[in-house]
């Protein structure tokens, strides 16, 4: 059956007025307007540690934590965390996480290398620092302008590493890039968000953190207590705090950094995903 606005029922003789079929056809238009094309999805990229890839992959990891910035007001005033917080609190519209939208997509940089390319057919392959024994990933194909590209990169790379160009699978003799260098058609992990909030660091729960990928890890320490060892506890919480001390470790309150560590507290965004197919 056909959508009842052009049921020939509807359109006779005493039906429906020019004008309202005028406006009608206004709301339809304006409807349509609201939907975004499928080509104007937004993507941003997003920065992970080869230890964070395998919990990405496996699926138990569905929220990453960043700290929040100061953000430029529309007046042109700079705004501390703080104030950024408060704003999104309130629900300042010019506020926007840097990470994206609820719908919006990430995909993921991670530590990789070049592990074999085809001249002919203008493809590489791409090993990863997180997948060591993953040695027969599968051939992307850039464009032909970024393919050259990084050939010519690959090549002058092999040259100063006296290198051959011929090498068993999983075994390419070229160096480690740094994850902020992985190009956009070598990413493997594409992630859709499903929400984002604002919230001090120390209100993670034990169920946020195993969302981050965490789980509980026993105490190593029989004769002494958490707190005097200075334990995080057998949770993935304290798992989780561990490791943010080890990426922003303890200062003096006042120093540049404080503002970033676990006694500080800071403002972070938290973002929720799942992974997609890229």
């Amino acid at each position: 059956m056909g959508h009842s606005a052009c049921s020939p029922r509807r359109w006779r003789k005493g039906g429906h007025s020019f004008f309202s079929v005028l406006k009608l056809k206004k709301v339809f238009v304006m409807k349509a307007k609201v939907k975004p094309a499928a080509s104007e999805r937004k993507e941003r990229p997003i920065i992970f540690s080869s230890p964070l890839i395998q919990p990405l992959l496996d699926g138990t990891k569905t929220q990453t934590r960043r700290l929040v910035n100061s953000a430029r007001h529309p007046n042109g005033q700079m705004l501390c965390p703080r104030d950024v917080a408060a704003s999104v609190y309130v629900g300042e519209d010019w506020v926007k996480c840097p990470y994206g939208q609820a719908g919006d997509f990430l995909w993921v940089r991670e530590e990789w290398k070049i592990g074999a390319w085809h001249d002919d057919a203008g493809k590489f392959a791409i090993d990863y620092r997180a997948s060591p024994k993953l040695v027969n990933t599968p051939w992307v194909y850039p464009e032909n302008h970024e393919f050259e590209q990084y050939r010519t990169r690959l090549l002058l790379e092999l040259e100063d590493l006296g290198s051959s160009h011929h090498w068993p699978a999983g075994q390419s003799p070229c160096r480690w890039k740094p994850a902020m260098y992985l190009p956009r058609w070598a990413s493997r992990l594409l992630l859709r968000i499903k929400s984002v909030r604002i919230e001090p660091l120390r209100a993670i729960t034990e169920a946020d953190a195993r969302a981050e990928g965490l789980t509980a890890e026993p105490c190593d320490h029989a004769r002494r207590t958490c707190e005097e060892v200075g334990c995080c506890g057998s949770t993935a919480r304290g798992e989780f705090s561990y490791l943010w001390k080890l990426l922003y470790p303890d200062q003096e309150p006042g120093t540049d950094h404080y503002w970033k560590t676990w006694a500080a507290n800071p403002w972070v965004w938290v973002v929720e995903f799942r992974r997609v197919q890229p």
